[in-house]
């Protein structure tokens, strides 16, 4: 099968990623805002939080571009050099965690036993706006895709530290946080910034099991730091046990997607341009929210216009009713995540009703979202968990950063999304910082009756 110039890309992402990965030691991955500016205070804390993880012998990995990418590795680089003054007999003891560390049966491409943790690493996105590779990073490679750019940041990862960013940022955070949920890794995952991502998380935490909705198992939103302690965050990663870089081996990482990622696009380019459904799969049958979507899906089934559901639950088997009552079963397609060899899955099941029609399944993640992501005309997002939050805030950013064309995206559910994106609107455009633009604020719509969601939809 010969594949398109964007499938091909993501295969050769793949190749280069891991061909620098796999040569180099685990590393503390950090996200956040390419916006951050060296006159704001998170750029000075940053920047001594890479200093300190300088002490410890753990090298940083970030993004590679402007910002919080800069100052971390800056900040490693002094702490290198205040080492490197002092008299041997009075230099701090270094490694403080394995930097050889892999999960069992996890080979590492090293050619010497102690690998050089003295270099910063970095994964650059190629985007035209952006500068070039920031000049604090010694070891990089410069990606096209997002989905592989993401895969590199956290792979081979000892710990992820986000300071505040815009929607790439919570894009980056949600996708390792869902994946945890579903244990493809234990990674900590520390927030620094109290005052940005205190309202953040609060509105999450409400959204997902506050009110009548228990969305995620609240567990998952208590296994988080937040903090504004750089030594906080170091004592954290050093003193977390079972930390390892590789939880799966990359070959077999790279063997799945090399699979999934062709199967991805023959799946697409057989079927039509369809509106991709997000969330909902643990909804209840009289929440408001899906009694709204289900007046809209309804309507485009009686518009013949091609619906495309991404999990499980009520969600599918209304849209599959609703599209059989409309007479055209065969334009709602059915995207599933389902557990591979020896790894988990999301916490949902095939519905019963697609077992015996045609469906398509996937086992990773990645692949799972291209599925959602590729060929769409529009998204329709109902409350769900943390993989709801992700994708919603993988589309926003795809579409900020011209990745994806401008297309709608429905936020269904006042009460879910609006504390939310409120939330992330007041502390993201604050006096004190700025990490998106205001008219990204527009590349969304919040609505709570069919009318408002399918006026937004009337387009596609």
């Amino acid at each position: 099968m010969t594949l398109p110039g964007e499938w091909t890309t993501l295969l050769t992402d793949l190749d280069r990623g891991f061909a620098l990965l796999k040569r180099l030691p685990p590393a503390v991955t950090f996200f956040g805002g390419a916006r951050i500016t060296p006159d704001d205070p998170m750029y000075a804390l940053s920047r001594d939080l890479g200093r300190r993880l300088a002490m410890s012998g753990i090298p940083p990995r970030t993004g590679a571009g402007p910002g919080i990418m800069t100052s971390v590795p800056e900040g490693y680089r002094v702490g290198l050099a205040e080492i490197a003054a002092e008299p041997p007999s009075e230099r701090p003891t270094r490694r403080l965690t394995p930097v050889g560390a892999f999960a069992d049966g996890v080979q590492s491409g090293f050619d010497e036993a102690t690998p050089d943790t003295t270099r910063t690493q970095g994964i650059k996105i190629h985007l035209p706006f952006e500068p070039d590779i920031n000049e604090a990073i010694d070891e990089v490679v410069e990606l096209m895709t997002f989905p592989i750019r993401r895969l590199m940041l956290y792979e081979n990862s000892l710990a992820l530290v986000v300071f505040p960013g815009g929607f790439g940022t919570l894009d980056e955070t949600f996708e390792v946080w869902s994946r945890r949920a579903i244990g493809l890794h234990r990674d900590p995952i520390i927030f620094m910034g109290e005052a940005f991502y205190g309202p953040i998380l609060a509105a999450v935490k409400n959204a997902l099991i506050g009110g009548k909705r228990k969305l995620v198992d609240p567990a998952l939103l208590d296994d988080v730091l937040v903090t504004d302690d750089p030594e906080r965050v170091i004592e954290q990663i050093t003193s977390s046990e079972g930390l390892v870089g590789f939880d799966e081996a990359p070959e077999a990482i790279a063997r799945r997607l090399v699979v999934e990622i062709p199967y991805v696009a023959g799946a697409l380019s057989v079927l039509p341009q369809a509106l991709t459904v997000l969330g909902g799969p643990r909804l209840a049958e009289d929440d408001p929210a899906l009694r709204t979507a289900e007046v809209v899906i309804g309507a485009l089934a009686r518009s013949d216009t091609p619906l495309r559901i991404g999990s499980g639950g009520v969600v599918a088997q209304t849209a599959l009713d609703l599209y059989r009552a409309a007479g055209r079963a065969e334009r709602v397609q059915g995207f599933f995540l389902r557990a591979g060899k020896g790894r988990p899955a999301a916490n949902e099941e095939v519905p019963p009703a697609w077992t015996d029609r045609p469906h398509f399944e996937v086992t990773d993640p990645i692949a799972h979202k291209l599925l959602l992501s590729k060929r769409t005309s529009g998204f329709l997002a109902l409350p769900g968990d943390l993989r709801t939050l992700e994708g919603v805030f993988s589309v926003l950013c795809e579409i900020q950063t011209g990745k994806l064309e401008r297309r709608p995206v429905v936020l269904v559910g006042s009460d879910f999304w609006g504390p939310l994106m409120n939330a992330c609107a007041n502390v993201m455009l604050s006096s004190t910082r700025r990490t998106i633009a205001p008219a990204d604020l527009e590349l969304y719509r919040i609505v709570d009756t069919p009318e408002d969601a399918l006026a937004v939809l009337s387009g596609i």
